[in-house]
């Protein structure tokens, strides 16, 4: 009892530090003291752990993509600071998880946590290091050159980023894995990566897209440099959150399928 005591004011603390860093706004620190509870309360430590090896990293680069690239990200629909929407978007699947773990103790779920996981923070880490990268990304769906930030946009870079940000997550739940655990590992990180180009294929096909009239940049926003953009295509309620969670389902899908090759 005391434990599990400790380890709720853990994630209540991070929370309030999240929020000081400006990585959550108010609502998003909300959202993430609700979901900690519930996976740390329905998992324990090897559920809290993958969580925070997805959040913290994958915030600290966001902050410095804020500070140091505001040019690109202000194409972005939102900001580095989560709303409680991301926060679900990026875990409320691995909320839902947690309580199915709780009633059902199968290897399988855990193993869609990590995949989903995984997936999000290969998300995150190759948006992240792709919008740092000198070279111009392509975009997935015609290969043609893009600005940075682009939704659907691929580089190596960005590549090379979510490969370690599906790591970071495959690794931090390594040691609770079934037997052959390395193997089941590169599972998770491969589901991270399906997970990844999915998001990248919604992003350049599915989800809305806008283009701004007086600097001409492809944007996620319906207001650039101060004014109205034009449609450009895709779903009109098709957002970057529904892609968020697109993707951690890709990833937590893909994982089983990877688990059964290898």
């Amino acid at each position: 009892m005391w434990g599990l005591s400790i380890g709720i004011f853990l994630v209540l603390s991070a929370c309030c530090a999240a929020y000081r860093l400006r990585w959550l706004g108010p609502s998003g620190s909300i959202a993430a003291g609700v979901l900690g509870t519930i996976v740390i309360v329905c998992g324990g430590i090897q559920w809290i752990l993958p969580m925070l090896a997805f959040f913290i990293p994958s915030s600290f680069l966001s902050s410095i993509i804020e500070r140091k690239k505001s040019s690109v990200s202000e194409n972005f629909e939102k900001n580095s600071r989560r709303d409680a929407i991301q926060v679900f978007a990026n875990g409320g699947g691995g909320g839902l998880l947690a309580l199915s773990w709780f009633y059902v103790r199968e290897d399988p779920i855990y193993l869609m946590y990590l995949g989903g996981l995984a997936a999000v923070s290969a998300d995150t880490w190759a948006t992240e290091c792709g919008i740092l990268s000198n070279t111009r990304p392509v975009l997935i769906s015609t290969l043609q050159r893009v600005d940075s930030g682009t939704s659907g946009a691929i580089s190596l870079a960005g590549t090379l980023g979510g490969f370690l940000g599906a790591v970071c997550v495959a690794s931090s739940g390594m040691i609770w894995l079934p037997s052959s655990g390395v193997r089941t590992g590169i599972a998770v990180v491969l589901a991270g990566m399906t997970g990844c180009v999915f998001d990248s294929i919604l992003g350049a096909i599915v989800q809305r897209r806008f283009r701004c009239t007086k600097c001409g940049r492809r944007v996620e926003k319906r207001i650039h440099c101060g004014q109205d953009t034009e449609w450009l295509g895709g779903i009109g309620w098709f957002n970057n959150d529904l892609v968020n969670l697109s993707c951690y389902l890709g990833g937590m899908l893909s994982v089983l399928a990877w688990n059964r090759m290898m």
